[in-house]
Formats: C-alpha cells, structure tokens, sequence
C-alpha cells in the first residue's frame, strides 16, 4: 500500500515538474511581463520575463523585453548587474 503511495506521488511530482518547465509557462509568463510592461509595473515585468527566460531560455521575445524593461528602469546597480 505505502508502494502504491510513493509511486502516486513519484508521478505527481514529476508531472508538476514538467508542466511548470515547458514553454507553455514560459508564454504564460512572458505575456504576463508585457502586460507588466504596459502597465509600467518594470520591476514585476523583470520578474516575469526571468521566469520565462528559466523555463525556456531559447525565448527570443522574452529577452527582447527583458532588455526593454531594464531600460526603462531607473540604472542602478542591481540593473546593471543583470545585464552583464
């Protein structure tokens, strides 16, 4: 019984996982940091495009407004860091 458990929840896991790494979560969280980034809400839209660019780093657009926002983001050192 505690087998069957273990695997239930073994399967559960990795389906969590691979959900929450394919490019469907990256699109969802890359038009969540155009809407950020059209609300002017710049440090949530950095949030957001860094999660999309983490569960696919081959996004195109979501590193095109990565570097968009940064550069509507008062230069600090933090946003210059992210840029190296």
């Amino acid at each position: 019984m505690l087998k069957k458990v273990l695997i239930v929840i073994f399967i559960i896991v990795c389906g969590l996982y691979v959900w929450f790494k394919t490019p469907v979560s990256s699109d969802f969280y890359l038009h969540k940091g155009i809407t950020e980034l059209k609300s002017k809400n710049y440090t949530q839209a950095v949030s957001a495009f860094e999660h999309s660019l983490a569960a696919n780093p081959a996004n195109f657009k979501a590193e095109y407004y990565l570097v968009q926002t940064l550069s509507e983001l008062k230069p600090t050192y933090s946003v210059q860091k992210k840029t190296v």
